[in-house]
């Protein structure tokens, strides 16, 4: 279990109860930061998400759209012609029933259309597939996504995340290979809802597919692995008795490749180049990188690392007992993350720069000592960063 208190050289820092919203504190001790902006610029999203954009460690990233031009169900085929290919199947799916506003993909349901497609190129084998989803009403109409052989030859392997009706949860479905009937599959509820924002991620490699909701692992098939081409595919359109009016969304998709060579510098929390303002301590745990890493509950305490390159990822615990953060690049203030998670978490992402110009860059964080009702506590952490 994680612990409640942080042994360091400061002292004995405790995780106080957090059960009320935020509040407005002075932000003393922050002179190496500035105010935050309005606007964040490209990668603000609609649902507050972060559009993933560059490469990953093992992958290189073939399509990135967080949606932002406005286009009419008329205009939207040419807009995103490069992201998004359209198809009919018996005049089940529609074109017209897809826009773009607001930063999102809207599939517009009147109870009767649906519409279906594909994202990025046609012809994959092995690849991370992550998009960011809602449904807005929409009762008795459904969505596969689906990683879908592209010769249309179900025995080829078919790959279903998520999967359901949107009164329903967000379902799981991996189907076998080198079958005629392949109805049968190893299947996952994983008992959320369509109604809130959701990242749903699948990576395809050659000895699994592991699947994941909001950052974290929550399966992984080591059997019917396809080994063909295959395409990421989704399907929306009525599935019930009673198809009410409605929207799915989507607020962003990335697609990537697999890239064995593309790999990062992985650098623990006591490197020398992270510099560490206010109160901090070292939580030992065998979950985090090294086994260590510093963590601080204290209003106005700071990290920063500076480095060299053109990326960086900064991960932490989340956790039962975990606060929120304002993160800083560059000094520019980006977003605010929260920590917290329901269960212990190690080693997640905190926030990721996206590629920036080759150079020197500075990114961190101020830890806020403020949290969400169902938190115990403040804590944030530094746990290790990824550099590119």
């Amino acid at each position: 279990m994680k612990k409640l208190f942080l042994i360091g050289a400061v002292g004995i820092l405790m995780a106080t109860s957090c059960k009320t919203e935020e509040l407005l504190l002075n932000r003393e001790d922050s002179s190496n930061l500035i105010a935050p902006p309005i606007e964040l610029g490209r990668f603000k999203s609609a649902s507050g998400s972060t559009m993933p954009v560059g490469n990953l460690p093992g992958w290189q990233q073939i399509l990135a759209q967080d949606f932002l031009t406005t286009a009419t169900s008329a205009t939207f085929g040419t807009t995103y012609a490069s992201s998004w290919t359209s198809y009919d199947d018996g005049g089940k799916y529609y074109q017209s029933t897809i826009s773009a506003h607001d930063g999102e993909m809207d599939f517009t349901l009147d109870g009767v259309k649906g519409a279906a497609g594909w994202f990025g190129p046609q012809n994959t084998i092995y690849g991370k597939y992550s998009m960011c989803i809602k449904a807005v009403n929409a009762s008795d109409n459904g969505t596969a996504i689906m990683v879908w052989p592209t010769g249309n030859i179900w025995g080829n392997g078919e790959i279903d995340y998520p999967e359901g009706n949107f009164q329903g949860t967000l379902g799981l479905f991996h189907h076998g290979i080198n079958c005629t009937d392949c109805s049968a599959s190893d299947s996952y509820n994983t008992g959320v809802t369509w109604t809130d924002w959701h990242i749903v991620s699948t990576e395809w490699t050659s000895t699994s597919v592991k699947y994941y909701l909001d950052g974290s692992l929550i399966k992984t098939v080591t059997h019917d692995i396809p080994i063909s081409n295959h395409r990421y595919t989704l399907q929306v359109a009525p599935n019930g008795p009673s198809p009410q009016s409605g929207h799915f969304l989507v607020d962003w998709v990335a697609v990537y490749s697999l890239c064995p060579s593309c790999t990062g510098t992985t650098i623990d929390n006591t490197n020398a180049n992270f510099v560490y303002t206010g109160t901090w301590a070292t939580s030992n745990d065998v979950g985090h990188y090294s086994g260590a890493e510093k963590e601080s509950s204290t209003a106005g305490a700071t990290v920063d690392y500076t480095f060299t390159g053109t990326r960086a990822q900064l991960y932490s615990y989340f956790g039962p007992w975990s606060g929120k953060c304002d993160i800083y690049v560059d000094n520019v203030y980006k977003t605010t993350v929260d920590q917290y998670k329901s269960t212990n978490s190690y080693q997640q992402l905190v926030y990721d720069t996206g590629v920036l110009t080759s150079g020197s860059h500075k990114v961190g964080f101020y830890v806020k000592h403020t949290c969400n009702a169902s938190s115990g506590g403040y804590t944030v952490g530094v746990d290790k960063v990824v550099i590119y």
